[in-house]
């Protein structure tokens, strides 16, 4: 019994954790887009970086999807 509620405290601690991490790393990319999107009107190249900003959020969220 004591085992068990050790393990679902550690799981619980871990999940919360993954989930504090993940809404910050996704916060940041999400600050990242718009800051590259901005820049994007008065610099046409930098089209590339801002699609490559956005690729790196979508992924962040799938992992975040399949971790959680």
């Amino acid at each position: 019994m004591i085992c068990q509620k050790e393990r679902e405290h550690f799981a619980n601690v871990c999940r919360e954790y993954l989930m504090k991490s993940f809404y910050v790393r996704i916060r940041k990319a999400q600050d990242r887009v718009m800051s590259l999107s901005a820049r994007e009107q008065e610099s046409p190249e930098m089209s590339f970086a801002r699609q490559r900003a956005e690729n790196d959020l979508a992924d962040l969220e799938r992992i975040k999807k399949k971790r959680l």
